[in-house]
Parts: structure tokens; C-alpha cells; sequence
């Protein structure tokens, strides 16, 4: 009988212990390891850094340009971002970015603008303004990594809009 009472209580000590594993997270923490990242890759872009401007994408996410095709997986966003690299009047400025985390602290959303000088048609140098969201999932070894990058581009310098409370 008290075999059977210990085989019965095992679950409910199990998830006991399983509640008390879970963390909550601190979301301004955790936007700032973001931020360095995004900083870093802004950073790595501008000094033609291409495995610098890659290192902060998971190696299976999604990458989508203005006007692009989905890059999806480590190889095809290289692939993307060295046609950026390559070319001698790029410059990428991220400005504005606002975010949250969820409460197990390993996904995160960010949103900000940008702005990116590159090489037009005609030759010439030419501005885009756009507006970002990433998604975030926080890596194994407690880095963050970018899984899902969308940018759109857009008539002149966005407002990032603010995100719900």
C-alpha cells in the first residue's frame, strides 16, 4: 500500500518540480543582449564583415528583403547579405528598435527602421528606408539568435510602431 501511495504521488512531485524550474524572465535583460546583437550586426555590415553581418541567424531561419524571395536557411541569407557586402556604397543604419519577450524568456519580437544606401540600376547611389521585425529564439548556450527577419521597404523614414503592453 504505501508502494502504491509514492508510485501515485510521483507525478504530482514531478510537476512540482517541473513549476518551480520555470523562470520568468527579464525582458529588459534580455532586449538588451538583443540589441547588442542587432548593433553588432550593423556594425559587421558596415565594415564588410559578411560572416560578422550573418553570425546573429540561426542557421535555419528566414531571411526576406524588400521586394525578395524568403532566404531561408544560413547558406541563402550568406548569399543575400554578400550582394550587400559586395557592393561599394552600401551602408545600413538600424534606428528605433522596440521589442518584448515572452515570459519563458526564449522567444522574442523586435521592430525597428532602417535605412540602406546601396548601388541603384543607373549606377548611382541610392537610399531605402524600411521598417524591420524579427523574431528571436534565445540559443542552448543563452544566445540569441534572429529565426525569422522581415523588412519592408517604404516611402520615406517609418515611425516604428509601438507594440501592445
Amino acid at each position: 500500500m504505501k508502494c502504491t501511495s509514492v508510485l501515485a504521488a510521483l507525478p504530482l512531485l514531478a510537476l512540482a518540480a517541473c513549476n518551480q524550474a520555470q523562470t520568468t524572465a527579464d525582458p529588459d535583460m534580455e532586449l538588451a543582449a538583443i540589441r547588442a546583437v542587432e548593433k553588432s550586426q550593423q556594425t559587421a555590415f558596415n565594415s564588410d564583415d559578411l560572416e560578422g553581418a550573418i553570425a546573429g541567424y540561426a542557421n535555419d531561419a528566414i531571411f526576406v528583403g524588400p521586394g525578395e524571395a524568403p532566404a531561408r536557411g544560413i547558406d541563402a541569407i550568406r548569399a543575400s547579405a554578400e550582394g550587400f557586402i559586395n557592393d561599394p556604397n552600401m551602408s545600413l543604419s538600424m534606428t528605433g528598435s522596440n521589442g518584448w519577450v515572452g515570459a519563458s524568456g526564449d522567444l522574442a519580437v523586435t521592430t525597428g527602421n532602417w535605412t540602406l544606401t546601396m548601388t541603384g540600376a543607373d549606377g548611382k547611389a541610392m537610399v531605402m528606408n524600411g521598417i524591420n521585425q524579427s523574431t528571436w529564439k534565445k540559443q542552448a548556450n543563452g544566445r540569441w539568435k534572429t529565426v525569422l527577419d522581415f523588412n519592408q521597404a517604404t516611402p520615406a523614414e517609418p515611425a516604428v510602431p509601438e507594440l501592445p503592453e
